[in-house]
């Protein structure tokens, strides 16, 4: 058997060979090249012949390169009155017949995944191949890498060099979250790796979620029973922290950061946030009671009133050591009751202070 070939075909040569295929000029061209072996510079062809039967086949590419999803084709002439087979030595494309007209016929190719594939024609005694190229798919991510705080959001934009369909997916979802557009929400302190795939390729974008930064208003205070001071947090999160208090009893903290004083002490008021925390130590002062008189001189059925003065502006107690001498109401109203000796004792929130009252006999 003798092989003749044709290579690298320019489009309107490759047309003109078809129409000399027509069955008027058939048989001239088998003649031809049963008796003038030649090699023409042509797009894709091989011609095969023997002593007993001369077959022609022409390819219109010899080699093509697609993207995955793709979908190209290629024309066969032949000299044979039937339809050429087809093989392909990968299953990264697929290949169909899709038409005939006269010796022409046409094939169509499918890429399916990257790689390479020879595709072998036959018909009759002779063999054609086209090799098919399939690009691996190429992403590009708008950021490689990003920190975000808790609650806050990004716009991971992702493209295909073949435009094919993306797929969005988090390593740990707890830490941040990624939608079907590439949309990522930040939900606590840590580290994920957002992957896109499309068509066997893929491309990542790390993600850090930092931990919020708190600044307090104040890292201590000093405050009197009853009264109440607001305590801000900055944060970098723009988030509410979580406000606790170490001894309830001396201090407490509403959730706006409202810091109320019970009784005098020391405590803790801490705010928390995402495994952050600040504290502001705050110290209830015990008041000072200023009397107006320190030692009374009543006579029995007598009766005055006793006033102080509290730095903490709250209401004290008023307490006779022997209330059968001299009586004391609410208000620090004294009255004498018989002769003797007493202390009136004046407290509030831990200090206490006294007067001492002589009661004598009218006569």
């Amino acid at each position: 058997m003798n092989y003749y070939s044709i290579k690298s075909i320019p489009s309107s040569i490759f047309s003109f060979l078809e129409s000399l295929l027509a069955p008027c000029f058939l048989l001239p061209i088998l003649l031809l090249f049963c008796f003038l072996p030649m090699s023409i510079p042509v797009h894709a062809s091989a011609v095969h012949a023997s002593s007993a039967k001369l077959s022609l086949l022409i390819l219109s590419d010899t080699q093509k390169t697609m993207e995955i999803g793709e979908e190209s084709s290629f024309t066969a002439v032949t000299s044979e009155f039937k339809q050429p087979t087809f093989k392909s030595s990968s299953n990264i494309v697929s290949i169909t017949f899709d038409q005939r007209s006269a010796f022409r016929y046409r094939f169509l190719i499918t890429a399916k995944k990257a790689g390479t594939a020879t595709i072998t024609i036959r018909c009759g005694s002779a063999r054609a191949t086209c090799k098919i190229t399939v690009k691996k798919t190429v992403l590009k991510l708008n950021k490689k890498s990003i920190s975000l705080q808790r609650n806050s959001s990004f716009q991971l934009s992702a493209s295909a060099s073949n435009h094919s369909f993306l797929q969005f997916k988090s390593s740990k979802s707890s830490v941040a979250s990624v939608d079907s557009t590439g949309l990522i929400t930040a939900k606590k302190a840590g580290e994920t790796t957002i992957t896109v795939t499309a068509n066997g390729g893929s491309a990542v974008c790390r993600v850090t979620v930092v931990r919020p930064t708190i600044k307090l208003s104040s890292s201590s205070l000093s405050l009197y029973k009853n009264q109440t001071h607001v305590l801000t947090a900055s944060v970098s999160s723009k988030e509410t922290p979580k406000w606790s208090s170490s001894k309830k009893s001396v201090a407490i903290i509403s959730p706006d950061g409202t810091i109320t004083a019970l009784k005098h002490g020391t405590t803790v008021i801490t705010a928390r946030l995402d495994g952050t925390e600040r504290t502001c130590i705050v110290t209830v002062k015990p008041p000072t009671i200023v009397l107006n008189k320190t030692d009374i001189l009543l006579y029995v059925g007598q009766s005055t009133t006793l006033c102080a003065v509290v730095s903490s502006h709250c209401q004290p107690k008023f307490k006779s050591s022997r209330s059968s001498i001299v009586s004391v109401d609410s208000s620090g109203h004294l009255f004498a009751q018989k002769v003797g000796e007493a202390m009136i004792y004046v407290s509030e929130d831990g200090t206490k202070v006294g007067c001492r009252v002589h009661v004598l006999s009218k006569h």
